[in-house]
């Protein structure tokens, strides 16, 4: 392994042809004659895992370069480990220059036969990845389930298209796991149906089911740029953009059929989205907002359930503070574990409570697309071109009832499928 490390090191920084050395490795003797080398990788899966093993350990060091080399040889991954093997360097390692590792994952890409463009040091970041994530969806389709990396606060917007991922940072969502990520891409590459779609440079289209619209959520309750994340008013403002939410959730799911349990509908989620929560912790915010449900005043001491009566609503923040202490400090505990892995709760049309980028907002829609392991966040485009749905996106999101999309994905078409549209 420390031989792999040292040797892929000097192959990057000195900029040797990969294949050759694959070639010297595998028969003791330099060649400068690519017929030689190509004979000795046209068998396809042995140059992939060689040179994800050799690229991925460049990029990475030992870390990923473990990564590499276990998906290559594992029983799990037989067929295609090496692309996971690359897909995992991409997303998963650290740089303290994103744009080192954005250029050095795009000499990879062209490495392994990818992606056919020279790396160019005048892209932006956001250019960068676009390009490779058009590379890796032209190679290998079902990679569109990387669309869950998608990041709306990377401010790339004006110069990428939205649906362009974002693999500069590692946004830490402990309700995606990798089974979401990889093994989906595996099973599609194995066992499902292609996703069939349109790729431009600017414009994906996909198949997919509309799942209604966000009705309410947390991030429309606060100021982000005011909000005390530090300070002592953190607990009640916290308190306070949760009871606004609930209110005015509850004010929507009134007529609901069948009848909604909004505070145990909550607190199944955040306990599904949150890590290291016990009964304990889900029970006490089940409690605490069960309490504001029964109190048959709230809806008339608040003069909108937006809470435009601050006197009103704080003076019940306060009566849950002195009444209900120990359940509330377990409930916020639950709250700002969400709010800091900047998520926020939302409500939809059809009455599923869910989880989402804190990016989210009212009249987002939800969607299930094809080839994309979760629920995904769109929002409508400020110009709809003809009849197509067309969207920007906006990220990923958790819903318990569409957390298994397996016999969605399965599908070729449905017959409530739409053509999306993302830009």
């Amino acid at each position: 392994m420390v031989v792999v490390i040292g040797l892929a090191s000097i192959v990057f920084i000195l900029g040797i042809d990969p294949f050759t050395v694959a070639y010297t490795l595998a028969h003791g003797k330099v060649t400068h004659d690519r017929t030689h080398v190509a004979g000795f990788l046209e068998n396809r899966q042995l140059r992939l895992g060689f040179l994800t093993v050799l690229a991925g350990t460049a990029l990475t060091g030992l870390s990923v370069g473990v990564i590499a080399m276990d998906s290559w040889g594992s029983d799990e991954h037989v067929a295609d480990g090496p692309l996971i093997g690359v897909l995992r360097s991409l997303r998963e390692r650290q740089a303290s220059v994103p744009k080192d590792k954005a250029f050095a994952l795009s000499s990879v890409l062209y490495s392994l036969d990818i992606s056919h463009a020279d790396a160019n040091h005048d892209l932006s970041l956001g250019e960068v990845y676009h390009r490779l994530f058009l590379d890796l969806l032209h190679f290998q389709p079902a990679v569109i389930n990387l669309l869950v990396d998608v990041n709306p606060a990377s401010g790339w917007e004006r110069e990428v298209p939205s649906w362009v991922p974002d693999w500069s940072t590692i946004r830490q969502r402990p309700w995606l796991k990798p089974e979401h990520v990889y093994d989906h891409i595996d099973k599609y590459q194995d066992n499902l149906p292609a996703p069939h779609m349109k790729i431009s440079e600017g414009k994906l289209g996909l198949w997919g089911t509309l799942e209604g619209t966000v009705a309410a959520c947390t991030t429309t309750m606060f100021d982000r740029q005011s909000f005390a994340w530090d300070d002592l008013q953190f607990p009640s403002q916290m308190l306070s953009m949760l009871l606004r939410f609930f209110i005015q959730a509850q004010d929507i799911l009134t007529d609901a059929s069948p009848p909604v349990c909004l505070s145990a509908e909550i607190a199944r989620v955040v306990r599904g989205c949150v890590p290291n929560l016990d009964g304990q912790h889900t029970t006490a915010l089940t409690e605490c907002l069960e309490a504001c449900s029964q109190s048959m005043e709230v809806s008339q001491r608040i003069e909108t359930h937006y809470g435009a009566n601050d006197t009103s609503l704080f003076a019940l923040v306060e009566d849950l503070e002195t009444s209900h202490r120990d359940n509330l400090d377990l409930a916020l505990m639950c709250c700002s574990q969400l709010m800091r892995s900047e998520s926020c709760l939302f409500l939809t049309t059809q009455g599923s409570v869910g989880v989402g980028p804190i990016d989210t907002e009212k009249g987002d829609t939800i969607a299930l697309l094809r080839g994309v392991a979760v629920p995904m966040l769109l929002r409508p485009a400020e110009e709809e071109q003809g009849n197509q749905h067309t969207f920007s996106v906006i990220g990923p999101a958790y819903i318990e009832k569409h957390m298994d999309l397996s016999e969605f994905n399965a599908g070729v078409h449905g017959i409530d499928w739409v053509a999306v549209y993302l830009v």
